[in-house]
């Protein structure tokens, strides 16, 4: 296929209108330039371009965990984010339009919540029947009276829409309480913008970066406390959930904490953040998590996601939630069919934006109806996802017999959980499939985001959904459909909300504190992350070693080192005496890729990333990118297992140079392209905590056996100390010692360089300067109190900086016989416990705030 034939072999459906091919003269345009561009590539070409992009969106950890319906729709492996080339444009004409018609729907939406929490005159006029509401188990009875801040139930909402055969622009779907995908749609647009730069260049598309800054202003705007900026987090349920992406993207985006209930207390009708600093006030939260789960007390008791007594501090008028409590009720997709009334009743207008009809299973007329025309219809849960389905949806033409004699018992035996909406046939565009490498027709629709303050506000920030096979109507991801970016052209009024102003800028932005449990989180990134670096260093220094041979024939030269890499990766001193083990190839594989050994880079790697995982809005994409790549890349090794390519490299230690060029690169992305506040000072912290431990127990095991040798032969016997430059090696320290001394390794030049060289970043002094320069950015020198782990690292810092090293190492006979003191292991025997306690006390002060007492309220 060449070049050219790649779009002009695009053959649309018949039956569907196409959005390339029936555009309007505005978008005709825009259409015949993405032609243009695409037209330059080549079936293997544009293959190539979308590999790239899905190698992105997976460096990026951009991934969704779908509802896999073999499984019963509890399937939660995670799938790179699916992303198609050729966007969806739309005019400025037709997207006013739309945008008229989602505000109109957004305040009916509030006034319709209002009511029904409230004095219930919808219901009372006969409108909309009792039983719906109240049979709906997401009405929340408790919340019936409770007034949200300035009356607002919705603060961000999102609808999906189709274009039907007339060409118009229907709704098919609000998603009220946690609507997802606006941190897609923002992913989208950067994908195509640097993989595919000459599609958007140049090209009348309005913007959509500032849909985040955005998003905060609106959360801000309705603090209880009328402040000009507020405290605000956003809510999750945790890495579990399949859009916990869109959730720590928002949040990072936004530059406020991603928390979990238990990150939240309540005290006094007040709500608190546990940070690193004590207990800091919490004015707003921008929720994600569903209302029965919000509060154990009030609602779902047995709910560990949610926070004690946040109903009551709601009650009270100090916090806000947004959307409010009991807005859930609002997915239901048997009353979203009421809406158009609702728009006349509360508006006194006719709708603006039409609307698929839905009809509730639970009238035996439209139950005969779906049964007798499967092909018709499209079946929805009206209360939420089941098991069984897709997102809770089923197509009844694409079902078989056996599916539609399942669903309809289902049905019968609980008919006013379901929904029946005709099958609309609604528009395409062209999709790459990888499969035919060619371009084909695919249903398309979007789904738009909506924001409230004082009044409704449509945003551009728009996502484009497509299916997977020809003819599906199963546009979501997490159904097996894919995503576009999305153009809405400029018109030419300029788009509201978009300037920014010297005033707005120059308010204090009421940052909060860190968190502890995302502090906890950074902490551990470091700490194994540099363990991974400490243990494949030590292993590529031992296999060197073993080939260079000539030193270490004798298997006692080897003892130091092979203590050294037991007491630094948690193993026993007889451990790698096993044969297995004796062999380079195999201990490679065991130190580089066990992960049943918990002290194995990949352990380490996989745990660094799950921690990662945790706090994603803490990290600049470039670092997620960075750990993410070398994990990925270690675990592809592991499982080639015994394959002859994995061996070479493990025997020319390629793989282990990659390894620390890998964290090398993790290192200098996170001084690069973090921001240097408290999230990098505990990453830090932990990082150089870990870092001394190792140097510590490495040195420890090297001079302990020098102690027993010289015991034993006297001084003469190290004449000539190979293990001295082994250790070095091990340390990263060859270098710097020959720097400063000029000499084959000397027992006391080479302890002092290790531990009291304030300029080897390696040293113990080094390491615990650059705690105690963290832990007084982050806290202040002020805190230099008895009991505080700065004062305790102080305190360690002075006597590692006042030890008498060269005591260690009497010149003369004289000295040996008067002795002083303990010996350099039994020495730093104590070392390792101080520093062990210094992990502790960081964990104790900062970390485990679960239970944690008021250390200082902010109201």
């Amino acid at each position: 296929m060449s070049p050219s034939d790649l779009l002009s072999n695009y053959k649309p459906r018949e039956a569907s209108r196409d959005e390339w091919r029936t555009g309007s003269p505005e978008t005709r345009g825009i259409y015949d330039h993405i032609e243009g561009v695409l037209s330059r590539y080549s079936a293997a070409e544009m293959e190539r371009l979308v590999r790239r992009a899905g190698e992105f969106m997976e460096g990026q950890g951009i991934t969704i965990a779908p509802r896999d319906a073999a499984e019963g729709g509890h399937g939660q492996v995670e799938r790179v984010f699916p992303f198609d080339f050729f966007p969806t444009v739309l005019s400025a004409a037709e997207w006013t339009e739309v945008e008229a018609g989602l505000s109109q729907r957004m305040e009916a939406w509030n006034a319709l919540l209002r009511d029904l929490y409230g004095p219930q005159e919808i219901l009372k006029a006969g409108i909309i029947p009792y039983d719906l509401v109240y049979g709906d188990p997401r009405y929340c009875r408790e919340c019936v009276g409770l007034k949200p801040t300035r009356d607002i139930f919705l603060h961000v909402a999102a609808v999906d829409l189709l274009r039907d055969e007339a060409g118009r622009w229907v709704a098919s779907e609000d998603q009220l309480s946690n609507p997802t995908g606006a941190s897609y749609a923002l992913q989208n647009r950067r994908t195509l913008v640097q993989l595919c730069p000459a599609l958007i260049e140049g090209q009348p598309v309005r913007p959509v970066h500032h849909y985040p800054t955005r998003l905060l202003e609106t959360l801000q705007a309705v603090t209880p406390t009328g402040r000009s900026t507020a405290r605000v987090v956003l809510l999750s349920p945790g890495i579990e959930s399949g859009a916990y992406y869109d959730h720590a993207s928002l949040a990072r985006q936004m530059g406020i904490p991603l928390v979990q209930g238990g990150d939240l207390i309540v005290l006094d009708n007040h709500v608190y953040l546990k940070t690193i600093a004590g207990l800091e006030r919490v004015e707003v939260i921008c929720r994600r998590l569903s209302s029965a789960f919000m509060d154990p007390i009030t609602f779902e008791p047995d709910s560990f996601l949610g926070v004690p007594g946040l109903v009551s501090a709601v009650r009270k008028g100090t916090v806000t939630i947004a959307n409010s409590l009991g807005a859930d009720i609002g997915d239901n997709r048997a009353l979203q069919s009421y809406l158009p009334a609702a728009i006349e009743f509360y508006l006194g207008a006719k709708p603006l934006l039409p609307s698929v009809k839905s009809h509730s299973c639970h009238d035996v007329d439209v139950r005969a109806q779906v049964f007798e025309n499967w092909d018709n219809y499209l079946v929805k849960t009206a209360y939420a996802p089941e098991p069984g389905g897709p997102g809770g949806l089923w197509v009844g033409r694409e079902m078989d017999a056996e599916a539609r004699a399942a669903l309809q018992a289902r049905i019968e035996e609980q008919p006013a959980a379901y929904v029946a909406q005709p099958a609309v046939s609604f528009s395409t565009s062209p999709t790459w499939n990888p499969a035919t490498l060619s371009l084909e027709p695919r249903h398309v629709g979007l789904r738009a985001f909506v924001l409230q303050q004082d009044r409704p506000v449509v945003t551009s920030c728009v996502l484009t959904r497509h299916a997977s096979r020809e003819g599906s109507l199963l546009l979501s991801p997490g159904s097996g459909g894919g995503s576009k970016d999305t153009w809405i052209l400029r018109g030419p009024r300029r788009e509201e909300g978009t300037a920014e102003t010297e005033e707005a800028s120059s308010h204090d932005n009421g940052r909060l504190p860190l968190g502890s449990r995302t502090a906890e989180s950074l902490y551990w990134i470091g700490r194994y992350a540099e363990r991974a670096e400490g243990t494949v260093r030590l292993l590529r220094v031992v296999q060197q070693l073993r080939l260079e041979g000539a030193a270490f024939q004798d298997s006692r030269a080897w003892q130091p080192l092979w203590d050294a890499l037991a007491s630094a990766t948690g193993h026993s001193s007889r451990f790698f005496k096993k044969p297995a083990l004796q062999e380079p190839v195999k201990l490679a594989q065991y130190i580089l890729l066990d992960g049943d050994n918990p002290s194995s880079a990949l352990s380490c790697l996989r745990r660094v990333r799950r921690n990662a995982q945790q706090v994603r809005e803490a990290l600049p994409p470039e670092v997620w990118a960075v750990l993410n790549g070398l994990y990925l890349k270690l675990a592809a090794a592991a499982e080639k297992g015994k394959a002859p390519e994995l061996v070479e490299r493990l025997q020319s230690m390629s793989l282990q140079d990659e390894v620390l060029t890998g964290l090398d690169e993790l290192s200098g992305s996170v001084e690069k392209h973090m921001l240097h506040n408290d999230a990098w000072h505990f990453w830090q912290i932990g990082r150089f905590l870990e870092r001394a431990l190792f140097t510590a127990l490495t040195m420890r095991q090297v001079f302990l056996k020098r102690s027993n040798e010289r015991a034993a032969a006297g001084r003469a016997a190290l004449a000539e100390d190979d293990n001295l430059d082994a250790l070095l090696r091990m340390l990263a320290g060859q270098y710097a010692y020959r720097s400063s001394y000029h000499t084959r390794p000397v027992g006391r030049q080479v302890a002092r360089l290790l531990v009291q060289d304030a300029e080897f970043p390696r040293s113990l002094v080094f390491a615990l300067e650059a705690i105690q320069e963290a832990l007084r950015a982050t806290f202040g020198a002020r805190k230099v109190d008895p009991g505080t782990p700065l004062h305790y690292c102080s305190h360690l810092l002075s006597e590692l900086n006042f030890a008498d090293i060269a005591g260690f190492f009497p010149a003369t006979a004289e000295e040996r016989g008067r002795g002083r003191g303990k010996g350099l292991p039994e020495w730093m025997d104590g070392v390792v416990e101080r520093l062990l306690e210094l992990g502790t006390q960081v964990s104790d002060h900062y970390l485990n705030h679960q239970a944690a007492t008021p250390v200082r309220l902010q109201k």
